[in-house]
């Protein structure tokens, strides 16, 4: 069943709903300034991105030299998942911060927009844990790396829905 992302959304704020929330004062500031918090968000992805790409070029130019020896040794291709399940990350990071930057003028605006394109990031960002998390192959960190991905996303949820209200119409006379 295909749940919308509206209905998702509606769901989410439903189980946060009996939850204490953040001091007002503290939701306003965190309103108030995602923007820039997701600039600089944008710029260590980036920088990520292009550590990640020399890694794999890298290590593909070392293992393409080293082919031979590295086969007699490691006859199940490790490297070639790796190089995969990099790959597979790299255009996950790509994507959010693709979406993330697009968000950041409709948040300094204070438009609804700018909220939408991060819950969608915050739901990108889970499927990609997911995926990696099946991807590497790794049974005995599984339900660890799963319980991970649940508190991390119950925490990011629940500081994304304490700035929601504020970006539910265009205000007009935005203070900076």
């Amino acid at each position: 069943m295909v749940i919308s992302v509206r209905k998702l959304e509606n769901m989410i704020e439903g189980w946060l709903k009996p939850i204490p929330h953040l001091p007002s004062t503290w939701r306003k500031w965190g309103a108030d300034n995602i923007w820039w918090i997701m600039i600089v968000s944008v710029v260590v992805s980036v920088i990520t991105i292009w550590a990640l790409l020399s890694t794999m070029s890298t290590t593909a130019t070392i293992f393409t030299i080293n082919s031979n020896l590295w086969h007699s040794y490691n006859p199940f291709g490790h490297t070639s998942w790796w190089m995969f399940s990099s790959m597979i990350s790299l255009l996950f990071m790509a994507g959010v911060t693709i979406i993330t930057a697009s968000a950041i003028n409709p948040l300094k605006n204070m438009k609804k927009k700018g909220w939408d394109l991060l819950f969608l990031v915050f739901i990108v960002k889970i499927v990609a844990e997911i995926i990696n998390l099946l991807i590497s192959l790794n049974i005995f960190l599984f339900l660890s790396s799963l319980v991970g991905i649940a508190i991390g996303a119950a925490i990011g949820a629940y500081l994304l829905f304490e700035i929601r209200s504020y970006f539910n119409h265009v205000i007009s006379a935005h203070k900076s």
